[in-house]
């Protein structure tokens, strides 16, 4: 279940895929990428492009407003230290370490391998540090600081304070969408599943049948939502389990879950949206 969480702008699909096409253009072509989401099965590239998508909604999430709104403004910026927290956050609440069967360090290191090639592609640089007179005086205040401190205590320099400058252009911002919609799919079943957890023993069946329900409910109203057929609602229940929130049982050959003791609330469900909305927000209208 779920994918390898390998770094792979080179991977073995289709060279034709529109996907593709977008990851293999050049940032400096005048044109920019063009990609037809109608004609392209995202949630299935989820396996090759899984940290991309992690990372692509991470930044998208922190950035307040659509991404055209800040196309070809210079300036903006975000620490890498938050984007990295938000992926990791974001791959907490799918499983990503379960599901690709990566320990945490394996995880972090693919977060920062997918950040440097976020770099050679163009889509962010790192902010170069002002001058040597700013650096000295920086160092100065720390320094007076450590000194009038009663504690023996040394300071924290493990949080990386690098900040990363945001290039929106016409070329990278449909990298960061199509980037987006890879796990768009995850989410929008996560957030359907964690809605409907039932507080009660029931049959795995039974549940999906739940969820699929509210689902197509919300495709009435919504043309542009997503088809239930398309989910893997396997990997999702698997990602609820993995994470602690629902417990399986086999009985006579079916399964059979619930919420665990922690989870089996209302206050624990909306607590537990709350942490998905920042991420379920960026891809619940589609819209950039």
């Amino acid at each position: 279940a779920g994918g390898d969480l390998s770094f792979t702008w080179n991977s073995e699909l289709p060279l034709d895929s529109p996907i593709q096409s977008v990851l293999q253009v050049e940032i400096s072509n005048d044109s920019p990428p063009k990609s037809d989401p109608n004609n392209c099965d995202f949630g299935s590239m989820s396996q090759y492009y899984h940290i991309e998508s992690l990372l692509a909604i991470s930044i998208v999430s922190l950035i307040p407003g659509p991404l055209r709104l800040f196309r070809g403004k210079k300036g903006y910026t975000l620490r890498k230290s938050e984007i990295l927290e938000q992926a990791e956050a974001l791959a907490d609440v799918l499983a990503s370490k379960a599901r690709g069967q990566y320990s945490c360090e394996s995880l972090i290191i693919k977060l920062h391998q997918g950040l440097s090639e976020f770099q050679s592609k163009g889509i962010i640089s790192t902010v170069m540090e002002q001058n040597s007179s700013d650096l000295s005086t920086k160092k100065a205040l720390r320094l007076a600081r450590d000194l009038d401190s009663d504690s023996d205590s040394q300071p924290d320099e493990s949080q990386d304070m690098t900040k990363l400058d945001l290039n929106l252009t016409s070329k990278t911002i449909p990298l960061l969408e199509d980037l987006c919609q890879i796990l768009r799919k995850d989410l929008v079943c996560m957030n359907y599943c964690l809605v409907n957890l039932p507080f009660l023993p029931i049959r795995k069946i039974d549940y999906l049948d739940i969820v699929k329900d509210a689902i197509d409910t919300n495709m009435k109203k919504n043309s542009k939502f997503i088809q239930y057929d398309d989910v893997d609602f396997d990997t999702c229940i698997f990602s609820l389990v993995s994470s602690g929130i629902l417990e399986e049982e086999f009985l006579r050959g079916e399964s059979w879950i619930q919420a665990r003791e922690e989870f089996d609330s209302e206050l624990e469900i909306q607590y537990l949206l709350k942490n998905l909305d920042p991420f379920y927000a960026v891809v619940e209208n589609t819209i950039f």
